[in-house]
């Protein structure tokens, strides 16, 4: 039995390498919207790999029903019932793909990591958020010249980016990870956490997306109110974010991020949102089927051209209905549940609302820069849950 228990540790660091692997090389995905279209064989060896471990462990230590099982297993049937019970239409691969992201889900979930694993995996995370900021200072190229705005992408070819919205979002939870491995992390690895809080800051900074630099300012702040003793690792991290701010930010994206209206700049998303509702209204129970947003408000919501919903929970709500769309809003509400009885770590709560608040700007439905930070924050709860003796918080295990 210790053997075969070994053999299974060893698998779980090997998938670990797979997952980062897949992480790492992010900035390949090569889909504007972070979808999984250009980038999905790594992900499939991924979720094959993943799914013949956890049926080998439960053999080994017997099968137990999870509310992550649950939710994951009846989204999936509703996106067989829309298709194949209710006969909607939708996107060739549309629901494939989205199967794929739910069974890496499941992987993550219920993958029984250790903590070597885990921190290595959030490092593999931070790297990936790394090397997408340093690309985007390095490449310093905007693709809305034209209209007189100059914000920075990530260019995946010579013509082609991905969306700022979507790559800040991919930003956000690691950043807010590296400030916490920075402030209260091991000394060994402050310096390395600093640099790469520093970086994605800087990218960040450069996208111009408020949806992610609000929660992210606002959680980073948190941190450092909550802590009132000075350190010089808060004095250093606060001047690279004003020297960021002050000599690197181009005025435009300067004045986007703190001095223009906020609300009163958004009147097109408004006006997206509004057409989404339309859709949905259209048929609230079951949904218009697994079609793009775009498509969506063209066909139903108007017949208008250039509009589309731009709200994660409206596109579900849009697609699946009221009764399709619950098991998907449960996957997204059942961390903040367990976070708040299991982690018992505010910083770590706060930072998922801040994935939540910015998926409210973009349509990350079944998109990277969605499964990736609930992986991440699944994975996070599963531990926490075999760990729940433990009265440190869970992110002082992975980072002290």
């Amino acid at each position: 039995m210790r053997k075969k228990i070994k053999i299974s540790t060893d698998l779980y660091s090997l998938f670990s390498y797979m997952v980062a692997l897949l992480l790492v090389f992010m900035f390949r995905n090569n889909d504007s919207y972070f979808n999984i279209n250009n980038y999905k064989m790594g992900l499939i060896v991924i979720i094959c790999f993943g799914i013949f471990i956890l049926l080998y462990t439960w053999v080994i230590k017997g099968y137990k029903l999870t509310i992550s099982q649950i939710l994951i297993l009846f989204s999936w049937i509703s996106l067989m019932i829309s298709k194949y019970v209710l006969d909607k239409q939708a996107e060739p691969y549309y629901i494939l793909f989205v199967s794929f992201l739910l069974l890496f889900l499941l992987c993550m979930s219920e993958m029984q990591f250790r903590q070597r694993n885990i921190k290595f995996l959030i490092d593999s995370y931070i790297v990936s958020a790394v090397l997408m900021s340093l690309l985007i200072i390095v490449q310093h190229r905007t693709p809305y010249a034209q209209y007189g705005i100059f914000r920075l992408a990530l260019f995946f070819n010579s013509k082609e980016y991905y969306d700022v919205n979507f790559t800040s979002l991919y930003l956000l939870l690691p950043t807010l990870l590296a400030f916490y491995g920075a402030i209260k992390g091991k000394k060994k690895n402050k310096i390395w956490y600093m640099g790469a809080t520093g970086i994605n800051i800087i990218g960040i900074l450069l996208l111009g997306s408020r949806g992610t630099f609000l929660p992210v300012a606002a959680i980073m702040l948190f941190l450092i109110l909550k802590d009132k003793k000075i350190s010089f690792t808060k004095i250093l991290i606060i001047m690279i974010a004003v020297f960021a701010i002050v000599y690197l930010l181009p005025e435009d994206t300067f004045t986007r991020l703190l001095k223009t209206d906020y609300m009163g700049s958004e009147h097109k998303r408004y006006i997206d949102w509004a057409y989404g509702l339309r859709v949905f209204g259209n048929s609230p129970i079951w949904g218009n089927g697994m079609r793009a947003p775009k498509s969506l408000v063209n066909e139903i919501g108007g017949g208008v051209m250039n509009y589309t919903i731009h709200n994660t929970y409206i596109v579900y709500l849009a697609q699946l209905g009221i009764l399709g769309a619950l098991p998907f809003f449960g996957i997204l509400i059942y961390p903040l549940v367990m976070l708040v009885r299991k982690c018992r770590e505010i910083y770590l709560v706060l930072s998922y609302c801040g994935v939540l608040f910015a998926c409210m700007m973009i349509e990350a439905n079944y998109s990277y820069v969605l499964f990736v930070p609930l992986a991440m924050i699944y994975m996070i709860i599963n531990v926490s849950i075999r760990e729940g003796g433990n009265k440190k918080y869970i992110l002082d295990n992975i980072f002290g």
